[in-house]
């Protein structure tokens, strides 16, 4: 099991900003957000995010972000299942470790087209963003930054949007954890670098005072070390009589192209205190010949004066890669057993409860914590996965994990939001 006491101090510190760091601009926020994640491959995370925003005069706001996730993973034995063929070994067969992660994001908005065009009288404002990451774990580290830009026209009823990004990982395995090179594998690790790009633009439309809609476009482009360096794959030898078996380090292709295209519609209904539907298409395509479709379904209903619930539903499906096989024969070219790039389809199921606290909370002169408007939610959510078989990856004791066919999580998640 995790222990958790990272979560009592990521309370506290954020009760004891507070106090302190707002001077009362409404557009100034600070929120805390607890997520628990578990499935039956016993891989569980809890996760601790704190946001910071701040105005920093009328047209300037600057936020920051620190999240720490806690992660553990422990191995099965004997579960039926395995490939008999393909068998991917790990050099490590429990994980405990924490990730940590830092972002900054500086945002501009003011009507550049007004400021431009003096007889201008619709309020139009541009906005511009500039958002920084960086993450470290024990073995991998993680740097990002992107640029957004979105413009208003026709006096609010339609926005674009524009933005770039751009990531630099690399894994920073420890020596013990390197499997040993196969008897005939590939030079697998190099330096472990990746670079990605991501350019999308948007494209939004007040249709009617109670349906909106918006279609986004995104390119996304990897290249570097893609594969994973902790696991081998076991290969026996073709001939019956030869009881050898090699080892393969897994190898992906080192570039990876993808496009996805999205719709959104949201439709408000004017039933006793409101409701709203969200709908959302995405079509993803890539180079390694993977193809998806994603469906979701949400729900927003006031059934009480401070109360939101918020059902959701998510359907998924995708195409295997090109390279991707159940059963491997010889030496291929590239080779995995990752079931997420197998094919299969999922279900989502979850549900999110929203409470408005303002209205219950009353200020008392001298208080530390005077009126201010506070929100908290919780949701949960439940994913079941199908595929066409069963693939299961072993570890260094040789038990199995069962990771496609049958494969499930949940996660629950709560936060809480005070603007000042």
């Amino acid at each position: 099991m995790l222990k958790y006491y990272h979560t009592a101090a990521a309370g506290v510190y954020l009760l004891s900003l507070l106090q302190s760091v707002f001077a009362g601009s409404s557009n100034d926020y600070i929120a805390y957000k607890f997520q628990y994640f578990s499935d039956n491959n016993d891989v569980q995370v809890a996760t601790n995010t704190v946001t910071i925003s701040k105005s920093a005069g009328s047209h300037v706001s600057i936020s920051g972000a620190y999240l720490v996730d806690a992660i553990t993973a422990a191995s099965k034995a004997d579960i039926k299942g395995a490939s008999p063929s393909v068998d991917a070994i790990t050099s490590a067969s429990s994980i405990n470790e924490r990730r940590h992660q830092v972002s900054g994001t500086v945002s501009f908005n003011d009507d550049i087209i007004r400021q431009c065009k003096t007889d201008k009288e619709s309020d139009d404002p541009t906005g511009i963003s500039l958002t920084g990451i960086y993450g470290i774990e024990p073995d991998y580290k993680s740097k990002a930054g992107s640029l957004s830009i979105s413009q208003d026209l026709l006096n609010k009823n339609v926005t674009v949007g524009f933005l770039y990004g751009r990531s630099y990982d690399q894994f920073l395995p420890a020596a013990r954890y390197i499997p040993p090179p196969g008897d005939a594998g590939w030079g697998y690790f190099g330096d472990g670098r990746r670079q990605t790009d991501r350019i999308s633009g948007s494209f939004t439309q007040i249709i009617t005072s109670a349906t909106l809609a918006s279609f986004t476009g995104e390119y996304v482009f990897d290249r570097g070390y893609l594969s994973r360096p902790y696991y081998v794959y076991e290969i026996p030898n073709t001939s019956p009589a030869d009881t050898i078996h090699m080892f393969y380090h897994e190898n992906l292709p080192p570039e990876r192209k993808s496009i996805a295209f999205s719709a959104h519609v949201n439709r408000y209904f004017p039933i006793k205190r409101g409701a709203s539907l969200h709908c959302d298409y995405r079509y993803y395509y890539d180079s390694w010949k993977i193809e998806s479709h994603t469906i979701a379904l949400k729900c927003y209903y006031r059934f009480a004066d401070h109360f939101i619930i918020n059902p959701q539903y998510r359907f998924y499906s995708q195409s295997a890669a090109f390279f991707y096989r159940d059963i491997y024969t010889g030496v291929p070219e590239y080779l995995t057993a990752d079931f997420k790039l197998g094919r299969f389809t999922t279900n989502t199921i979850g549900l999110k409860l929203i409470f408005e606290l303002q209205n219950f909370m009353k200020p008392v002169d001298n208080a530390v914590f005077a009126l201010f408007p506070v929100s908290f939610d919780i949701a949960a959510n439940y994913m079941m996965r199908s595929s066409t078989r069963d693939v299961a990856v072993r570890d260094s004791h040789y038990g199995y994990f069962p990771i496609a066919t049958g494969y499930r999580n949940f996660w629950v998640q709560s936060g809480i939001k005070c603007a000042f």
